[in-house]
């Protein structure tokens, strides 16, 4: 799919841009579980390697920590309580923040490199 995409964009002269996405991982609310952040650099590698897009933009950063414990999943990179009138401010930084901050760095006209 990535690489038909791909194609379409340089037929059409268009630029690609990977937005509103989001990884939740297979497992259930964790803020030290590395599911979500493997599949989150699965996804950004793919999409820059085989989609060639030019840029690409995590949907939604933080996530209300009340609401991923009951539903059971790991969406965001940060999770903070959304509820106002709490005392103390905090959030967990989750294993897909790190995930990401292995990305953050590439600018633009950077190469992506193969390897196998």
């Amino acid at each position: 799919m990535r690489q038909h995409l791909c194609a379409l964009a340089q037929t059409s002269s268009k630029r690609l841009c990977m937005s509103e996405v989001g990884f939740s991982g297979p497992s259930p609310h964790s803020h030290t579980a590395v599911g979500a952040a493997l599949d989150l650099a699965t996804g950004i590698t793919q999409d820059l390697s085989l989609m060639k897009c030019d840029s690409w933009v995590y949907w939604q950063v933080v996530e209300d920590e009340n609401h991923m414990e009951y539903i059971k999943q790991n969406w965001g990179l940060v999770h903070a309580p959304f509820t106002s009138g709490i005392e103390h401010e905090w959030w967990k930084v989750t294993k897909q923040y790190w995930g990401m901050m292995h990305f953050a760095g590439i600018r633009p006209g950077a190469k992506v490199l193969d390897c196998n």
